[in-house]
């Protein structure tokens, strides 16, 4: 899975993981501004060598899902 985060007034995703085996991410919140992040994960199945499957790079859960770090 690779991990995107979009912070609190960007308007930029930056990727949080590059793609990984791995099913889970433990998010540092050390240093970071305080307000409302949003989550995206793209996945792919385990047969593909690129960014993405054979149906395209699509987000996977709920798009955008939302977090408040207080």
């Amino acid at each position: 899975m690779t991990l995107w985060i979009l912070a609190p007034g960007s308007s930029t995703w930056t990727i949080a993981q590059a793609y990984s085996t791995s099913a889970t991410f433990n998010w540092n919140t050390t240093g970071k501004a305080a307000g409302t992040y949003r989550f995206s994960v793209w996945a792919r199945d385990a047969t593909s060598s690129g960014s993405c499957n054979s149906l395209g790079c699509n987000d996977s859960f709920v798009p955008g899902t939302a977090y408040v770090l207080t």
